[in-house]
């Protein structure tokens, strides 16, 4: 903030003259707001006349008045709006409302209008409650002027005039347990990487939950998007986690052949102790302690249009462990590990095929159980 003249008139009301306000660090900020006149009064509104919105470069916008609120709480109105010009989307503009609907949680629509590409909405929701925070973005653009593009198990051009991307990130606490529920649903495979620096694109989107959650959603150039809905319980020495995930391939026509997990149960149990009363029985001073991680995985996929599920499969996993050490003589330490691991299968249906090769279907058929077990 810089400034020509600043004068006190009340407790709580400033008056600037010749004032520039931004965001932005390094002395060529990337775009500013100037007011011939600001006067700003404390928990209530700013009013300001000759305001102009500028860029590093030139003047984008002006305005003989403006008034906004400058309360200390949060205030429903028009957010700063958005300008933006490029050879494939024309000139581009974005003017968000927000919605302050409670204490915990908001609303923020952003229509964006794109001369070449036509009007697409967005529409955010936000919560944060003691046992529950989430963001949900959903976004939709009938496209004007949208690209062909092909499918990896078909060679056709097909073209998504429909575009949409919902994606949403929750976290919920119910006692000793977390529930989690993550969204990443894409109409076609250009969409991400067309809109990724856009007022509703990826990269907005990307750092709202990494800095909500730590975490975010797969990159823009990965074709596989994952939504998961799993609850997990994290206790001194153990831990459960259940739950179902789909994913979507976008270059993979109407889905097919790619691998869900419905659903995914794991259990871990980190190094344990044995019963005292065993240990004494086999003579031992220091306990054996046991780990044990146990996953069972059902898994699908549909290969064609004619049955739901046309290739199933049941994954057990089970691998306990075992470690044991004790002091030799005082100046050494002897340790004793070991470990098995055991997998079985059980699949049935039809391995991914060639459509187009006459008896394909049929030599993909399959049914068949295994077992392998390893140790250490």
């Amino acid at each position: 903030v810089s400034w020509a003249v600043i004068e006190r008139l009340g407790e709580r009301t400033l008056n600037i003259k010749d004032g520039t306000a931004t965001t932005c660090d390094g002395p060529s900020p990337a775009w500013t707001i100037h007011a011939d006149n600001l006067t700003v009064t404390e928990g209530g509104y700013a009013t300001a006349s000759g305001v102009s919105f500028n860029t590093r470069y030139s003047p984008v916008m002006a305005v003989p008045y403006f008034m906004f609120p400058v309360k200390n709480e949060r205030q429903s109105g028009l957010l700063f709006p958005g300008l933006a010009n490029s050879s494939r989307d024309g000139m581009t503009v974005a003017l968000p409302l927000f919605w302050a609907s409670g204490e915990n949680h908001d609303f923020t629509y952003t229509p964006i209008w794109r001369n070449k590409r036509g009007l697409s909405s967005t529409l955010e929701g936000r919560f944060h409650f003691e046992k529950g925070k989430g963001i949900w973005q959903a976004t939709y653009l009938k496209d004007q002027d949208a690209q062909d593009y092909s499918y990896r198990n078909d060679p056709g051009e097909y073209r998504t005039n429909e575009r949409y991307w919902v994606r949403a990130q929750n976290q919920w606490h119910f006692g000793e347990w977390d529930v989690n529920l993550n969204l990443d649903l894409v109409s076609d495979p250009l969409y991400l990487a067309e809109f990724r620096s856009d007022f509703d694109g990826f990269f907005l989107s990307r750092a709202a939950f990494s800095k909500t959650f730590g975490y975010t959603v797969n990159e823009y150039l990965d074709p596989l998007r994952s939504n998961t809905l799993f609850a997990q319980r994290t206790g001194y020495d153990s831990f459960f986690r259940g739950g179902v995930e789909y994913t979507q391939d976008l270059y993979s026509k109407n889905n097919y052949d790619t691998i869900q997990k419905l659903p995914a149960l794991q259990y871990n149990l980190v190094s344990r102790p044995l019963p005292e009363a065993l240990g004494n029985s086999l003579g031992l001073t220091n306990l054996p302690r046991v780990s044990l991680e146990m996953r069972y995985d059902y898994f699908d996929r549909l290969s064609n249009n004619i049955s739901e599920t046309d290739e199933t499969g049941h994954r057990f996993q089970f691998n306990p462990s075992l470690s044991w050490s004790s002091p030799v003589g005082g100046l050494a330490n002897f340790e004793l590990e070991g470990d098995l691991a055991l997998t079985m299968y059980d699949l049935g249906g039809n391995r991914p095929y060639d459509r187009t090769v006459a008896g394909a279907r049929d030599r993909a058929r399959h049914n068949s159980r295994e077992a392998r077990l390893t140790g250490s």
